[in-house]
C-alpha cells in the first residue's frame, strides 16, 4: 500500500485539477476563445441576422416592460400602495404634531399605515376568511331573527 497517492485527490476524486471551479472557469475560457469569435463573425457576415437578434432582444425587454406596466395590480398592492401614502401622510402630520400643530393623537395614527401589508395578507388566509365569513353569517342570522 502506497502513501499519499491519492493526496490531493479530494473527498470525492473529482478535484484532480483544481475542483469545480477550475473546470466551469475552462468552459467560459472556451467559450470565449472559440464560440464567442465564431457568432461575431457570423453577425458579421449575416447583417439581417444581427439585426433580427438585436429586434428580438429590444422586443423582449419592451414587452416585459408593457406587460408589467398593464398588469392590473392585485388587491394587496393596491393596498400597501394606499398605506404607504397614508404613512406619508401620518408622518407629516407627526411632524406637524412635533412642531405643535397638532395633537398627540396623530403620532398614534402614523403606526396604523404600518400593520396594512400584514393585515392583507392575514385576510389572504382562507382560515380567516371562512371565522370572518362564519361571523358575518352568525351576525345576520341574528339581526333577522330578532325582527321577527
Amino acid at each position: 500500500m502506497t502513501m499519499g497517492t491519492d493526496k490531493d485527490l479530494g473527498a470525492s476524486g473529482w478535484e484532480q485539477d483544481g475542483g469545480v471551479f477550475a473546470a466551469i472557469a475552462s468552459g467560459a475560457r472556451f467559450c470565449a476563445q472559440t464560440v464567442l469569435p465564431g457568432v461575431a463573425r457570423l453577425l458579421r457576415e449575416q447583417p439581417v441576422l444581427a439585426g433580427a437578434l438585436a429586434a428580438a432582444v429590444a422586443g423582449a425587454v419592451v414587452g416585459a416592460a408593457l406587460a408589467e406596466w398593464t398588469r392590473p395590480a392585485s388587491p394587496v398592492e393596491r393596498a400597501s400602495r394606499l398605506a404607504r401614502r397614508a404613512k406619508a401622510r401620518a408622518a407629516e402630520a407627526a411632524s406637524a404634531s412635533r412642531r405643535g400643530a397638532l395633537s398627540g393623537f396623530t403620532r398614534k395614527v402614523s403606526a396604523v399605515p404600518d400593520l396594512v401589508p400584514p393585515l392583507m395578507s392575514l385576510l389572504g388566509n382562507p382560515i380567516v376568511q371562512s371565522m370572518i365569513r362564519r361571523a358575518i353569517v352568525n351576525a345576520v342570522a341574528r339581526r333577522f331573527e330578532r325582527g321577527r
